[in-house]
């Protein structure tokens, strides 16, 4: 920054003004970029929020689901009849590669939008609670060898993806004898995974890459919010709260207890809903990375609300921190209390702001 010449200096005072003066005008600069965020939000619209999602969040999670899926289908996929050691193997890899898929999972579906409701994906894909019945008699089809995937078509979804391949994987030998059915039928749910993965991530790169229109920003902007909502309800009553009502020493009433992925399944959900909300320290430029909603919310000048947004996050974030089904009931009643209220926050103020109206979520029923 260039000066004006000082053409007179009547004094030491007034000198010592006049630098005083040029200092902070060279420093003014810097010190409006590091307050800027508390001074100007940038503005980025509906329609930034919405291609900001798709972009930096939908697309890259339906693209880490889709190659976690792939991974677990080539590690369910016997290169030979499997029997005693290499069976046992074969399961070992298996719950590895399912254990990666499933956090993957959570990250995309979570908040399920988009291609994931059109394509009715948590339903084909995480049906709960499991039918062990309906998975033995499907495990038995597959006797002869691995289903193509008209034959899976015909088995229904409490019999297919990930809580199915849960329940094999981690299943005993009596319940299920390491017989060539239980082989030939893991890797059918596998491919059947993937390639539901494959077409889920294909679709959600075609929204991206076509006109983003007004309809489809209002409607974008809706069926997020609600979903979040329901998502956030979905964590605090089917997950915690109800099994925790209904606990007995004799079943098993968290979902994922049986491959003992409670707590990290918690973790994946909460993670995500963390992100997609709150306020980040650094705020990006319009069109250059994902738009949490407490930001948005900045934008389009309800601070107070994104405050108490951001406030809530953090608390519930404190709550879920290393949280198991083992805790204390209380412990785990302080963290669904927590959601119940940042649901309320979303549904009566959040919503409100936003001018979206709240209806049916994807998140209800099984």
């Amino acid at each position: 920054m260039n000066l004006p010449p000082i053409v007179h200096l009547p004094s030491r005072r007034r000198a010592t003004r006049t630098l005083l003066g040029a200092t902070l005008a060279l420093a003014l600069p810097r010190l409006a970029g590091a307050a800027s965020r508390d001074l100007v939000t940038p503005l980025y619209g509906a329609d930034g929020f919405v291609r900001c999602l798709w972009q930096f969040v939908c697309v890259p999670a339906a693209g880490d689901f889709r190659r976690e899926a792939e991974a677990l289908a080539t590690a369910l996929t016997p290169a030979q009849a499997t029997a005693g050691e290499a069976g046992e193997h074969l399961l070992r890899a298996g719950r590895y590669a399912w254990t990666r898929t499933l956090p993957a999972w959570l990250r995309l579906a979570s908040v399920a939008t988009g291609p994931l409701i059109e394509r009715r994906s948590l339903r084909a894909l995480d049906f709960q609670p499991t039918r062990p019945e309906l998975i033995g008699r499907a495990v038995a089809q597959a006797a002869a060898g691995p289903l193509d995937e008209p034959a899976m078509e015909r088995i229904g979804s409490p019999a297919k993806g990930l809580p199915a391949l849960e329940h094999l994987l981690w299943s005993s030998a009596d319940e299920f004898p390491r017989e060539p059915a239980l082989f030939h039928y893991l890797a059918s749910v596998a491919r059947d995974l993937a390639r539901e993965a494959r077409a889920i991530e294909a679709a959600w790169q075609a929204r991206l890459d076509a006109e983003l229109d007004e309809d489809t920003v209002i409607a974008g902007m809706a069926e997020f919010i609600n979903q979040l909502l329901g998502a956030v309800e979905g964590l605090r009553w089917r997950d915690i709260e109800h099994p925790l009502r209904a606990a007995s020493p004799t079943k098993q009433p968290y979902p994922r207890q049986r491959s003992g992925q409670t707590a990290q399944a918690w973790a994946a959900a909460w993670q995500t809903l963390r992100e997609l909300c709150l306020t980040p320290s650094v705020w990006p430029e319009p069109g250059q990375d994902r738009v949490p909603l407490g930001l948005y919310l900045r934008s389009i000048g309800l601070l107070q609300v994104a405050d108490r947004l951001d406030a809530l996050v953090d608390q519930t974030d404190r709550l879920m921190q290393g949280l198991t089904p083992r805790d204390r009931p209380d412990r785990l009643r302080q963290a669904t209390l927590s959601l119940a209220r940042l649901k309320s926050l979303i549904e009566n103020e959040v919503a409100t702001g936003a001018k979206v109206r709240i209806g049916f979520s994807d998140n209800d029923g099984d």
